[in-house]
């Protein structure tokens, strides 16, 4: 067995460890700020406005590690990185643009 496979063994196993307790002190602040504006939508809307919310977070969770794994295997890291970097840029401009026009 290689060092470099030991060590990722190692890593990814306290990263795990270190999930499950940072976890519950992000998630609930994470979701408060993200669901609070839910609040604020008609009661008629507001299941559909949290249903896509949530088929959003697990879709990307699905699919995001994947996606981020291949361009990293086909590019390297610095590809990987920059391009989710204007995938984020993308999407807050077409965020903004929606919200203020």
């Amino acid at each position: 067995m290689s060092p470099i496979f030991f060590v990722s063994c190692v890593c990814a196993f306290a990263s795990g460890f270190a999930l499950r307790i940072i976890d519950p002190l992000i998630v609930p602040i994470a979701q408060h700020f993200a669901l609070a504006p839910a609040a604020e939508i008609a009661p008629s809307a507001r299941g559909s406005a949290v249903a896509l919310f949530a088929c959003g977070f697990f879709v990307g969770q699905g699919l995001g590690p994947p996606l981020f794994g291949a361009l990293v295997t086909a590019f390297g890291f610095t590809v990987a990185l920059l391009t989710s970097v204007a995938g984020l840029v993308l999407i807050g401009q077409v965020v903004v643009r929606k919200a203020i026009g």
